[in-house]
């Protein structure tokens, strides 16, 4: 479940830095685009300080957090808490929200954790995502990989398909 839960916080790092990436790319292409025509110079540059304000307020809510938390990922310093866990689970979400005291940690997909357990939880202390989960006593909480692994492959499709359309349009 480690190994699976870094896997899934470094491609969510690198969705949120591509998808700003092309915002970027897009606002220059825009910029380009309308300053060789010399066409509504007052709207292109509303647009390129809209865009641009989106772009640093996506980073600094989005990206930052998964970028201080990079040297405590490559480390292998994280923040570690012990008790009991409460899990729960929004409607159409991709992360599991587990609380532990004032602890509130998400999981991708899934924690594997049961009530009335006592745990040991592993998490990076900015982006609040969970690394590992184990019981008290040390042993693994196991998870089903079939249904991760299923799920992966239909977000990897997703993405594939998302950064085709970026290419060719």
């Amino acid at each position: 479940m480690k190994y699976f839960q870094i896997t899934a916080f470094i491609l969510e790092t690198m969705t949120f830095l591509s998808v700003e990436f092309f915002l970027i790319i897009y606002t220059l292409r825009m910029w380009l685009d309308r300053h060789w025509t010399r066409t509504h110079t007052s709207k292109l540059i509303i647009n390129t300080l809209i865009s641009l304000a989106f772009f640093l307020l996506c980073f600094i809510y989005f990206s930052m957090p998964y970028l201080k938390d990079l040297p405590f990922l490559i480390s292998g310093d994280y923040k570690t808490a012990k008790g009991y866990v409460h899990t729960e689970r929004l409607s159409k979400s991709l992360h599991e929200e587990v609380t532990m005291g004032r602890i509130n940690v998400s999981f991708f997909i899934d924690s594997g954790a049961k009530k009335n357990e006592t745990y040991i939880l592993s998490y990076l202390p900015h982006s609040k995502r969970g690394i590992n989960l184990v019981k008290s006593d040390g042993t693994p909480v196991k998870v089903d990989l079939f249904f991760i692994i299923v799920l992966l492959f239909f977000i990897v499709l997703y993405f594939m398909g998302v950064y085709v359309y970026f290419f060719i349009y």
